[in-house]
């Protein structure tokens, strides 16, 4: 696997971006700088594609920011 930096750079801003969105979702305060939303919103990314891969009968996961 050849990752490259634009595609480290890639998954941290697309995690922060769906780790912002999964917090203004979830009512109340939640106690995380941007660190940890954006670590929030990366896992939660591989998590949704892990899971979209096994119900669609994908062969193999492939790493990609949109999981």
């Amino acid at each position: 696997m050849n990752t490259s930096l634009t595609d480290i750079l890639g998954w941290c801003v697309f995690g922060l971006v769906v780790g912002i969105i999964a917090r203004f979702l979830m009512p109340g305060r939640q106690h995380m700088g941007l660190i940890m939303t954006m670590i929030l919103g990366i896992v939660g990314s591989f998590a949704g594609g892990f899971i979209a891969s096994i119900f669609s009968g994908g062969a193999h996961v492939t790493m990609n920011p949109a999981g």
